[in-house]
């Protein structure tokens, strides 16, 4: 099984200039070595499972947090919903005055 598939370099680039982005910069910094660039690829990947991690850290507390979000009163609920739905809130201003 091949690890590393055919890509298409020309929709890469046009998805954002990624093909042509990496080959400039591991041109300019020297990485013309098989070792070099697999440092560099694992150094990506260890980013990548990091941030992986992180997304599903927050997706569970959000899915807990809408399973509840019915059993709560207002405007707690509402904060609870406008947080998951915006990323913030505006229902508990003025709320401990």
């Amino acid at each position: 099984m091949k690890h590393y598939a055919e890509r298409d370099h020309m929709a890469q680039d046009a998805a954002g200039n990624y093909y042509s982005r990496h080959v400039s910069a591991m041109t300019a910094e020297g990485l013309h070595a098989k070792s070099d660039i697999a440092g560099e690829l694992a150094h990506r990947d260890i980013q990548i499972d990091r941030l992986r991690r992180s997304r599903d850290f927050y997706m569970k507390r959000c899915e807990a947090l809408q399973a509840v979000q019915n059993k709560m009163r207002d405007p707690e609920r509402k904060a609870v919903c406008d947080i998951l739905a915006n990323g913030s809130t505006s229902a508990l201003e003025g709320a401990n005055t």
